[in-house]
């Protein structure tokens, strides 16, 4: 787990680490024996689905479907966007559908584009033990990879439990990154790519050192598009996805990566140590990877705003659907803890109205004000409203932080009757198994899926994903899938 965060003179510290490594990663680097790489690439190489628990091939099972119904949705919404328009301008090798449009692709350029479309609409999954939009570099390289010759559903259910175990086991000694300027899931993303493309392309223990190596290079990814609302993390993801699957297929051909990616003197572990000024304890990562108990710790997004703003969203959800409106609201509060909901408190008190869908997204009173006046918050409905609907933005400068010590959170709501509700916002901790809510999935994929292809051929798509882990030809599989979901209109079209 990521420890305190001492107040160290930043210069100091990567003055030092450009001299020597300290004595932790100096001692890691003299040590005999395999890299952590070479230990991870153990685990994917010999990643069997028959020795998964059953509890982690269930959750990998939602966890597929989950995203089947989001690239439903979002390969219709995303028609004439300029990233996929340069992917069909450039073409290249026909090797893998992107699923939902026309597009055939080679591996790594297919893999970049289904974690575009996953990441899209801002309904993909994540992964709390680092904050992780942890679905789009791991189901992008796994839908494109599951269509070459000779992969199995089998191959594909552990490719899964592959991919969520190493994302979320090597980030989580860091925790968030966010706060310190680099997007988790471009830090990670790469690494979690290139695992799932060498369990899925078969690759030795050694090849797949190598391809972690290669990909882990790749990490990065600022998070600047936060504070100038712009749609740059969807690239983010997309490049990681690409450049993990990039890597695997090199490993393949005898490229070779550097041993000590992770914990080397120029490593990941280091250079992110450095640069948040914590002390790192990685000694676990290795053991947390091989449980491959990943799927358990990924949740859902059940709405199109960002992952600090969507428990609020939960725990108001009931009352918005038994009725609850913005015309019976006088006004909202976030309650809570001052050391915990700083950030947002002090935006909540000087409400600025967003520029941009995604700033939309990602504003706090906002996305509570739409939802009371929309009556939902989800990717079609988000998508559909305008910007400068007075109603939102009236009901957002009415939204409050109260801050109260020790409080867990909860969104209090005053109504016109006089009536007070506090409504308690879920929250799961970084470090736990994250709850199955089968009733919210059900709920979220009938929504997107239905939206982008009708109800009937949601009901279809959600029965192929039920059987997907059983077919002898993962290839033939997603034919079927991209057959139901129809090719759409070609991507080449600029807005």
């Amino acid at each position: 787990m990521t420890a305190s965060r001492p107040t160290l003179n930043r210069r100091g510290v990567l003055a030092g680490l450009a001299l020597a490594p300290s004595a932790a990663w100096a001692q890691a680097a003299a040590l005999p024996g395999p890299s952590l790489s070479q230990t991870i690439g153990v685990t994917i190489a010999g990643a069997d689905a028959r020795r998964l628990a059953p509890a982690v091939r269930e959750r990998a099972r939602l966890c597929l479907i989950d995203n089947l119904g989001t690239l439903a949705f979002t390969a219709k919404a995303s028609r004439g966007d300029h990233y996929l328009h340069r992917l069909a301008q450039r073409g290249g090798a026909p090797e893998a559908r992107v699923l939902g449009t026309d597009l055939r692709l080679p591996w790594e350029d297919a893999a970049g584009a289904l974690a575009f479309l996953i990441h899209y609409s801002e309904t993909d999954d994540s992964d709390f033990r680092a904050e992780l939009r942890a679905s789009p570099t791991v189901m992008g390289p796994v839908l494109a990879l599951a269509q070459r010759p000779g992969v199995t559903g089998a191959d594909v259910e552990a490719a899964i439990a592959v991919g969520y175990s190493v994302l979320g086991g090597l980030a989580q000694p860091v925790g968030a990154t966010q706060d310190d300027g680099l997007m988790s899931a471009g830090v990670w993303g790469p690494s979690a790519s290139a695992a799932v493309a060498a369990r899925l392309l078969r690759l030795s223990p050694a090849q797949t050192a190598h391809a972690l190596g290669l990909a882990a290079g790749a990490a990065g990814g600022l998070f600047q598009y936060f504070y100038d609302q712009t749609e740059e993390k969807r690239l983010i993801v997309a490049r990681a996805a690409r450049s993990g699957v990039e890597a695997a297929l090199l490993a393949q051909q005898g490229e070779t990566g550097p041993a000590h990616i992770y914990e080397g003197r120029a490593g990941l572990y280091p250079v992110l140590a450095a640069l948040t000024q914590t002390k790192l304890d990685t000694s676990g990562v290795a053991s947390t990877i091989a449980r491959l108990d990943g799927p358990l710790y990924i949740y859902p997004k059940f709405f199109a705003a960002s992952s600090s703003i969507t428990p609020s969203l939960e725990g108001l959800a009931p009352s918005v659907a038994e009725g609850l409106r913005a015309s019976q609201v006088l006004g909202i509060s976030l309650r809570g803890d001052p050391t915990r909901y700083a950030v947002v408190g002090s935006k909540l008190d000087h409400f600025t109205a967003p520029e941009t869908l995604i700033g939309a997204k990602i504003n706090y009173a906002y996305m509570l004000a739409f939802m009371l006046v929309h009556g939902a918050a989800d990717a079609a409905t988000v998508g559909a409203a305008r910007l400068d609907d007075p109603r939102v933005a009236d009901l957002a400068r009415r939204v409050r932080f109260e801050p109260v010590a020790g409080h867990p959170g909860a969104v209090v709501v005053r109504l016109t009757s006089g009536e007070i509700r506090e409504l308690a916002i879920p929250n799961q901790a970084p470090g736990s198994v994250a709850p199955p809510a089968l009733a919210l999935r059900r709920a979220k994929f009938d929504r997107l899926a239905g939206a982008g292809m009708g109800a009937a051929r949601a009901a279809r798509l959600d029965a192929l994903g039920q059987t997907a882990f059983a077919a002898p030809s993962a290839a033939a599989w997603v034919g079927q899938v991209q057959s139901l979901m129809g090719p759409g209109t070609l991507r080449g079209r600029a807005r």
